[in-house]
Order: structure tokens, then sequence, then C-alpha cells
């Protein structure tokens, strides 16, 4: 992906003013909603957003722990690609305004997720599948991975292909 600028896209919200603080709120708001029991957010040693971990009732096992984590490494990654492929006109390199893109982008996500729960296409244990987290606080998708023998994802070069 790295050298064909035509298959980049520019990226939803690298232009955001929205608060770290007020994605966060909205984050919370509807885990709430949706009936999550507890929500804790994590920071990293510079007081960043590291991820957002909660617990919801499924139909699957009850109530199953999830977590969204925010690889700022990641992201910053791939927008200085899109940065030097002239994507996108400015480079984003202060921390604090990638991590506010990166809540951002979890927020929509998280967003898009509920709809499609309460639409009815997907329960919530489908619609965040690879995000919950078993026993041992493995994600689901890594022990999907080991059994497909899928290669693990890379981070930090850019070449992500979403959020960790």
């Amino acid at each position: 992906m790295e050298g064909d600028p035509r298959r980049l896209v520019k990226m939803r919200y690298y232009t955001t003013q929205q608060t770290a603080q007020t994605s966060l709120a909205k984050i919370q708001e509807m885990l709430r909603q949706v009936g999550a029991r507890d929500v804790v957010v994590s920071y990293d040693e510079h007081g960043r957003c590291a991820g957002v971990r909660f617990s919801l009732e499924t139909e699957l096992n009850g109530l199953c722990y999830f977590n969204l984590p925010l690889n700022l490494q990641g992201l910053q990654g791939r927008l200085d690609l899109l940065w030097r492929e002239r994507v996108i006109g400015q480079r984003v390199a202060d921390l604090d305004r990638i991590e506010r893109i990166g809540l951002r982008c979890v927020q929509e996500w998280l967003h898009c997720q509920v709809s499609l729960f309460h639409t009815g296409m997907y329960t919530p244990a489908e619609a965040m599948f690879a995000w919950a987290l078993r026993d041992d606080g493995q994600r689901l998708f890594d022990v999907a991975a080991e059994v497909l023998a899928l290669p693990p994802p890379q981070r930090g070069t850019g070449g992500e292909q979403g959020l960790r």
C-alpha cells in the first residue's frame, strides 16, 4: 500500500477539533446506553489514552469483556504516510492531536457497531467479536489469528489496517 498513493484514502477526522475528553465522554455514553456494566479508560505514561475496556452482557457467555486499544504509534505512522504521499495537506506530529484523532475514530467505529446491533443486523458479540477478551486477557482476534496462522499485524509502520 505504501508505494501506491492511488490506494490511500484521506482519513476521516484528521482535522478534528473535538477534545479527547469529549470523545471519551461520548464513547462512555454510547456504552452506557447499550448496557455496559463498567467502562475503564487506561492511560500511557504521558497521560494519553491507551484504550477503553468495558463489560457488556452478551448472548454468548453472559458478561463479556472488551478492549478497544488506541494504537497511537500506528496512527502516527499512517498520518505520516498520508502526508508523505500528499493525501493530506499538513503533517500531524503533535501527539495530543494524534490522540484526539484516534479517539474520534474509535468513537465513530463504536457508533457504527452500536448502530448495527440496534438495527438487529448483528448482536453485540458479533459486532465486537475481535475486541472481546478471554479470561486470560487475550483478544479473540489474536486467538483466531493463531488458529488460522495469520501473520501478526505490523505496528507503528503506517501499514496498519486499524487501531489496536
